[in-house]
């Protein structure tokens, strides 16, 4: 019983907290969308940039109303950015928000939010509720009312309990009618009897949830004006919409951008590291078993041309050992005056004057790739960056990572390219010549293995959009084939943060 009193007070007191008497008005125009709260005396302007959603702070946003005996309303700046406040002496009159936008003067309605969405109608005559408006049902107050949350708990909860004793009534029929056992008619009664307390339990919460179902939404009207639903939903619905207030935006910093179809390059961008070519990396070997004997002291690290002689063997008969190919000494095994055997490793010689990048790719990437014909590298940690060719694509994919290696060939004449370092790697694929539409990376979303982005459908509106993508012209980017409209506003930072509410 006592668990069953707190889950009540719980329940009523969100229903408290949830009714509270603030009233919202939106409007959406070429230039800007803007909110309009009103509490205390008080209304807040949030009023938002289009197509990139920030915050406007050079704005003087002004309410004339429709009755022109009302005086219009001026908002002053606060220190927040994009947010003016005015004093109003009760409700805020029905009219026309208008904003100077580049010397155009542009006039909104101001419509009333409903069940968290604002009905809009740019430029053109408004329709405002008067009167008092009539009682919805429960089912529509579930559906619009500013306690939806907690009127569907509540229902959720009550279908449980209901669904307990329907369970144990069956229960208890089959109990009474296969024994008469003393045993079984006594856990009958303790049954009915639970099953009694819990009717108790329905009744409290029945009573404490009659504020949610009995107030209509509307409730807070004065004649003559219709204030919307207060709440905003969180969350997306069938259609994968999610409401998010102005504020919130403005706090989380979410930004559109529009848009834009135009020619792109289809790039990758992965990383590799620099390596010696192959056929310019020589080991030198004993040719027969014998004593070094070394040509001179001091070979690691020197550079030797082709044909040199490093050192002799003296066996059965005396062999030179001369460089393969021009180049620097990188390892010396030899020793002067120490046996060898035939095939034992005496030098390594390298030729760093071309290099070759071993890039890696995951295995979905490597038909794209296999188009390239030319590669960016630039090393990590240092300024240089050079062009190379792509040579080949290895056909082993390793099992673990799922990647196979590019090849790159680069000059490294200048001798600006140490072996071994890290480098990023950017595959220019070209261009198909159709124009596509190109969004910062950070634009698309995961969702369930599913790339989704969102796109902004109203002041605090965001519909979320399955899309196709391809690699973008940066590493930063990607392009969009398929899910976008031209015009839309995609947005671009705070996405995450919308996939979050999303789910």
């Amino acid at each position: 019983m006592r668990n069953t009193l707190i889950l009540a007070a719980f329940v009523a007191g969100a229903n408290l907290a949830l009714a509270s008497d603030i009233h919202r008005y939106s409007g959406e125009g070429e230039g800007f969308d803007f909110v309009i709260e009103t509490s205390g005396g008080t209304a807040s302007v949030y009023l938002a940039k289009k197509p990139t959603n920030e915050p406007w702070t050079g704005a003087v946003p002004r309410l004339v109303p429709d009755d022109e005996k009302v005086q219009a309303l001026t908002f002053e700046k606060t220190a927040a950015a994009g947010v003016f406040t005015a004093k109003i002496p009760g409700d805020l009159p029905e009219g026309q928000l208008e904003v100077s936008v580049d010397g155009k003067l542009e006039a909104i309605d101001a419509i009333a939010i409903s069940g968290g969405s604002a009905e809009h109608d740019d430029h053109a005559g408004h329709e405002h509720g008067h009167g008092a408006q009539p009682r919805k049902s429960p089912l529509e107050m579930l559906k619009n009312g500013p306690t939806s949350g907690v009127a569907m708990a509540g229902l959720f909860f009550l279908g449980l309990v209901f669904g307990r004793i329907g369970r144990r009534g069956k229960r208890n029929k089959a109990l009474e009618a296969t024994t008469r056992e003393a045993q079984a008619v006594a856990n009958s009664n303790e049954l009915k009897r639970k099953d009694d307390q819990v009717k108790k339990t329905v009744a409290i919460l029945a009573l404490t949830l009659v504020p949610v179902f009995g107030s209509p939404s509307d409730a807070r009207a004065n004649e003559g004006h219709s204030h919307g639903d207060v709440a905003i939903k969180g969350g997306a619905g069938a259609t994968g919409e999610v409401q998010v207030t102005k504020k919130s935006q403005f706090l989380v910093g979410v930004r559109t951008v529009s848009a834009t179809k135009a020619p792109v390059r289809e790039t990758l961008v992965t990383f590799g590291h620099v390596a010696p070519k192959p056929d310019l990396d020589q080991s030198l070997r004993a040719p027969t078993a014998g004593f070094v004997r070394l040509n001179t002291k001091g070979l690691l690290g020197t550079t030797v041309r082709k044909g040199q002689t490093l050192a002799r063997v003296e066996g059965l008969n005396t062999v030179d050992v001369r460089a393969p190919i021009d180049g620097v000494v990188m390892e010396v095994e030899a020793r002067e005056g120490a046996r060898v055997e035939a095939g034992e490793k005496l030098f390594r010689i390298i030729d760093a004057r071309t290099v070759w990048v071993d890039a890696e790719v995951f295995q979905r990437d490597l038909a794209a790739v296999g188009k390239a014909t030319e590669a960016k590298v630039r090393i990590d940690g240092t300024t240089v960056v050079a062009s190379g060719k792509v040579l080949a694509v290895k056909t082993i994919v390793d099992e673990g990572s799922l990647t196979a290696k590019v090849f790159i060939e680069l000059d490294n004449s200048a001798g600006e390219i140490p072996l071994g370092a890290l480098s990023n790697v950017t595959f220019d694929m070209g261009s198909d010549g159709a124009p596509a539409i190109e969004l910062p990376r950070d634009a698309v979303m995961n969702r369930g293995g599913e790339r989704v982005v969102f796109v902004q459908t109203g002041p605090e509106s965001f519909l979320a959009k399955p899309v196709v993508t391809r690699f973008g012209t940066s590493p930063a980017s990607v392009v969009v084939t398929g899910g976008v409209n031209e015009g839309e506003r995609v947005v671009v930072s705070g996405a995450y943060q919308l996939l979050v509410g999303a789910n």
